[in-house]
């Protein structure tokens, strides 16, 4: 619409005349961040006669690219809203100048209508309104390939900046003061990070995002606006940096917010934490998030504090937060957080090797949301069943996992998408075996994934809470069981401290199970060496310590099947 208005006013200045005398282009932007020139009219006369060019010109407004009279003098003037003749001009608000023919101009607004009130200029430079015109504005890129801009200085309480784009040592632009322009930078079009430091610091004050996609071929006008500190400004606008596009469309560019990204799961299983609210600095992040769920990857802000808080799914808003925790995630990396642990652990069985299982979030930096290759996926494990001790996982004969205690990560593994049986050991002997799970990574290439233990060992020493199990989960936030095997494929199981007793032991140790009517007794130190050997019985069930010094120790049965089972015990004279 204020092409229209220019392209007619200019007509109408001159009829014929303007047609057929020489003419630049020119484009008008509204740069004055004065409370008081939000909006105003501007008229132009020239020795063609004078009129209204624009009513209701607001700031940050532009016009395209219009032809207006070369040669000769040419005024163009401001006036408040609603002037109804050139005498309603403003004094002072006004530029006189002679265009050169086929020249192309920006000419901008800036400054202050007046300076009382108004912070002075850092680099002591004036600040009263004025016009600013830039010549040798390009229609055209010198490549079609690139996006050519140039940057004006118009921020009346900024100091002279450099300007930098994210990965670059130099500065694109240096010491570009207020009311300057910058020569034209020509880049390929694509996505930049800009930092505006002040001039000769290198650290940033802005980072604003700069999407030059799908500009290519295109001339920009980037200008600074508004004020650095509008508490010091009458509360006038605050800065901004914008871009006026040739045909008058002003963006403006976005604050950059450094970005890390963040999968959430939910292996706490407390029964009463079965369902939760997440939020994330105050806000609802996920609604009735369930036991055994996660989510994919998701940005959150980086380089700052930010709190999540974990509430009952009740909720009703982040003022019912259970639990708060704080962190700051580097920019540009990926974490893992895995909910965990139980609100009282009071009430719930010992960890075997006194880790605290009070409700946490875990948290791994440097997560993969990629494999290393496409013929390969990552795997990551977390020990998250807090009523188990110290445990190796194994793939035949080989440790993929070595001494994980609860509550902490093992680093990535790297290996080829087929199917694993996993076996899950004592961290001392690899011989007493746990669990054996299936692990089927066919058509997972190139993806990652965090295996976790989940659940209690026993469960009714635990408030009923849910059995144990091994769980894997996708980058995608999918989450999958691996399935136990029989029990007659696993070496050994582990007997429950209820049928093992007393433990700890001054002298004999009874072991009361049904599994067996008969098995073989062997006691292991905790290096694997075999320190004791007989036979038990349903009938005979009780076994002597009394050759044994203080310390833990593994006692495991074997029948004749080969099925076995194993506890862990304390001797303690």
């Amino acid at each position: 619409m204020k092409k229209i208005q220019l392209i007619l006013a200019f007509l109408a200045l001159g009829g014929s005349q303007v047609a057929n005398s020489q003419t630049a282009k020119l484009q008008a932007i509204h740069n004055s961040p004065h409370p008081t020139a939000a909006s105003v009219d501007v008229w132009v006369s020239s020795s063609l006669g004078s009129l209204k060019l624009l009513s209701g010109f607001n700031f940050r407004e532009a016009t395209g690219f219009v032809d207006v009279p070369a040669g000769i003098p040419v005024t163009v003037a401001v006036a408040l809203p609603g002037s109804s003749t050139i005498n309603d001009t403003v004094p002072g608000l006004s530029i006189t100048a002679t265009l050169t023919n086929n020249e192309r101009y920006v000419l901008m607004a800036s400054g202050n209508v007046s300076t009382n009130g108004f912070a002075p200029n850092p680099n002591s430079l004036n600040t009263s309104f004025a016009f600013i015109p830039v010549a040798g504005i390009r229609e055209f890129t010198n490549n079609g390939n690139e996006v050519d801009f140039k940057v004006i200085h118009g921020s009346p309480d900024a100091p002279a900046v450099d300007i930098y784009a994210r990965g670059i040592a130099t500065p694109l632009i240096s010491n570009l003061a207020y009311t300057s322009a910058s020569s034209y930078l020509n880049v390929p079009e694509n996505l930049y990070i800009l930092d505006i430091t002040v001039a000769g610091s290198s650290t940033p004050v802005f980072s604003k995002v700069a999407d030059l996609n799908g500009l290519a071929g295109s001339v920009l006008t980037v200008f600074a606006s508004g004020y650095l500190s509008p508490e010091n400004n009458q509360d006038g606008p605050s800065f901004g940096i914008f871009v006026a596009l040739n045909n008058g469309t002003v963006l403006e560019l976005e604050d950059y917010k450094p970005k890390a990204k963040v999968q959430v799961i939910h292996n706490s299983a407390d029964p009463a934490a079965n369902n939760v609210d997440v939020y994330l600095n105050g806000e609802l992040l996920l609604d009735n998030f369930e036991f055994r769920k996660a989510t994919g990857f998701v940005e959150v802000d980086a380089n700052t504090d930010i709190s999540i808080g974990i509430a009952p799914s009740s909720s009703s808003s982040a003022d019912d937060i259970l639990a708060d925790f704080t962190y700051q995630l580097e920019e540009n990396e990926n974490y893992i957080l895995v909910a965990n642990g139980v609100l009282n652990p009071a009430s719930f069985k010992a960890n075997p090797d006194s880790e605290n299982t009070a409700f946490n979030l875990f948290v791994y930096s440097g997560a993969k949301i990629a494999a290393d290759a496409q013929d390969k996926v990552g795997l990551l494990a977390f020990h998250g069943a807090t009523d188990v001790f110290t445990v190796d996982v194994l793939t035949g004969e080989t440790v993929l996992v070595d001494n994980l205690k609860y509550g902490d990560f093992a680093g990535y593994l790297s290996v080829d998408p087929q199917s694993y049986m996993l076996d899950i050991t004592t961290a001392d002997n690899n011989e007493t075996v746990l669990l054996r799970y299936q692990a089927d990574l066919t058509g997972l290439g190139g993806n990652t994934a965090l295996v976790f233990a989940s659940g209690f060992l026993t469960p009714s020493e635990n408030q009923n809470g849910p059995a144990f199990g091994f769980y894997a989960a996708l980058n995608n936030g999918t989450v999958v069981m691996l399935p136990a095997q029989e029990l007659s494929s696993v070496k050994s199981i582990m007997l429950s401290n209820s049928s093992v007793f007393p433990n700890p032991t001054a002298g004999n140790v009874t072991i009361d199970t049904d599994m067996f009517n008969e098995a073989k007794y062997t006691i292991y130190s905790v290096s694997g060496s075999v320190v004791s050997e007989g036979n038990w019985s349903v009938l005979n069930n009780t076994i002597s310590t009394s050759n044994l010094v203080n310390g833990t120790y593994y006692v495991k049965l074997t029948n004749s099947q080969n099925v076995s089972a194993f506890a862990k015990i304390q001797v303690l004279k």
